[in-house]
């Protein structure tokens, strides 16, 4: 209820999915993304493994990611996936995630008292790198609503064809593309420039959207609209 009181105030509330991809046998398992992520007014991000190379090509979903349907309502989540596996961010040495994981600890160039990075994985290190790109879209254009900073996001996403869309959502960010987009959609269609190839559709509720190009005046991108709603 907090997250959908930020959304119908214009902020964007973006989650992680949680990393209950899979059973305690290591069998893959459906239906762990819970709340707030099962909520339909949040981006909810799952993560992807980069396999420690810079090429896109070999990024899988993460074994641990979890899958949609939402446990409870059976929603179709997540919205997208991003890096999640050995993402390296500042880190408190006085913090019981600091004293819990030494192997992850990683110094830096400067001499210092104690490690000043940390090396983490999860789609709590997935989610973050999604308001990164957010924060870019929301310079290039300040006049995009959660929902469409969402649809943009889907939109120009690449589609990792070897995963469903349980695991997926509409595909892994294209950070690039998504910023691309939201200054086109400000009136600056020479920004796009984008060379991958961009998913083209957008979850909308239980509904695979695809086929067209995305108006910044439709009526679904209203603060007053549920992502998913059956009319907009």
């Amino acid at each position: 209820l907090a997250a959908r009181r930020a959304v119908d105030a214009g902020i964007v509330v973006v989650t992680a999915a949680g990393n209950h991809g899979q059973t305690a046998r290591g069998a893959v398992q459906r239906g762990g993304i819970t709340s707030p992520g099962n909520a339909p007014w949040v981006l909810t991000v799952g993560a992807v493994d980069p396999r420690s190379t810079a090429a896109r090509n070999d990024d899988a979903v993460a074994a641990f990611s979890s899958r949609g349907p939402t446990l409870f309502d059976r929603a179709v989540k997540p919205d997208l996936v991003a890096p999640g596996v050995g993402i390296e961010s500042l880190a408190d040495a006085n913090s019981t995630i600091y004293a819990l994981n030494p192997e992850a600890r990683i110094w830096g160039t400067v001499d210092t008292v104690a490690a000043p990075y940390i090396s983490m994985t999860g789609t709590s290190m997935a989610a973050p790198v999604v308001a990164g790109t957010i924060a870019l879209m929301l310079d290039a254009n300040p006049a995009l609503t959660p929902n469409l900073v969402k649809a943009v996001l889907q939109y120009t996403a690449e589609t990792r064809h070897r995963a469903p869309i349980a695991a997926q959502g509409a595909g892994l960010l294209n950070a690039r593309g998504a910023v691309q987009l939201a200054a086109a959609l400000r009136g600056d269609t020479a920004a796009i420039s984008d060379p991958a190839r961009w998913s083209r559709r957008i979850l909308w509720g239980d509904e695979r959207v695809s086929g067209g190009q995305i108006s910044a005046t439709a009526n679904a991108w209203r603060t007053d609209v549920v992502w998913g709603a059956s009319r907009t």
